[in-house]
């Protein structure tokens, strides 16, 4: 469903952009969403409240109903699912969700006609009660947006890999984004090395500053010139710039890499004190 701020009705709706119903407010709450691993089912739970005594009591009478449109434009998902008034729960099979995910509550006149009292609503509407037909649409929330997919939970460090091999001069790294993690290819001497400071905790926050934050710069404008949805490096990396509210679009990438780890530079001075 497509409702902007200028959307106007010929009869009373209850929502944030109209003052049809000048003494309620819709209000749409969202539990955190849980995402079930094993499967990928994404369950939504919330609660749903008009405010609006004459509207309470026609939910409570099923002469209205409430729907929730949910929306994710990265898989083309949207649908349309009933839910109770006050407290509601729906479920939505793995797979279809990945991304940005919008909902948005509906009340709609469940009864053939439903004559909504004068006094509850605005003036302009006139001094006689105003009928509504069935299916009319009664109340509408703001949106909500979450972050769906599980890649959004995937550490930033873990999407890489690092590998040994001879090709790479001693001293350098180079990078591959290929692969469904980042490679990180270093010369055999060098690669005992790292894997001896990775494996402490301490000096893992000293190779987020030295190797993967420059490592990162190189993927971020990689990503900015190509979308590789079919790799998991991509979906993690896009999921967590969603996170923390930066663009791929290739500028500002050193920022960003900081960002997006963590600001790991200004853990340095830690680590060192811990190691020394």
């Amino acid at each position: 469903m497509k409702l902007k701020g200028d959307t106007r009705f010929p009869y009373p709706v209850l929502a944030s952009f109209t003052d049809d119903y000048p003494a309620a407010k819709f209000s749409l709450e969202v539990e955190p969403v849980r995402e079930v691993t094993e499967t990928g089912e994404v369950e939504i739970r919330g609660e749903l409240r008009p405010s609006e005594q004459f509207l309470d009591h026609a939910l409570a009478e099923g002469m209205l109903e409430c729907g929730l449109y949910i929306t994710c434009e990265h898989t083309y998902f949207s649908e349309f699912l009933a839910i109770s008034p006050g407290n509601w729960k729906v479920t939505v099979a793995g797979g279809n969700l990945r991304g940005v995910v919008t909902l948005r509550a509906i009340i709609y006149v469940a009864a053939e006609t439903l004559s909504v009292p004068a006094g509850s609503i605005h003036e302009e509407f006139g001094e006689q009660d105003f009928p509504l037909r069935k299916y009319s649409l009664a109340g509408v929330s703001d949106e909500f947006e979450f972050e769906a997919g599980l890649d959004k939970l995937v550490p930033m460090e873990s999407v890489f890999r690092l590998e040994s091999t001879s090709s790479v001069e001693n001293g350098l790294f180079r990078v591959g984004t290929d692969t469904q993690a980042i490679v990180i290819q270093v010369h055999p001497t060098l690669y005992n090395s790292l894997n001896q400071v990775r494996n402490s905790g301490h000096g893992r926050q000293i190779l987020l500053s030295s190797l993967y934050l420059p490592c990162l710069i190189e993927v971020l404008d990689v990503a900015s010139r190509d979308k590789c949805d079919h790799l998991r490096w991509y979906r993690a990396i896009e999921s967590r710039c969603r996170q923390v509210g930066v663009d791929l679009d290739g500028k500002d990438l050193l920022r960003k890499a900081q960002l997006l780890l963590d600001c790991p530079v200004g853990k340095v001075h830690e680590a060192v004190e811990a190691l020394s």
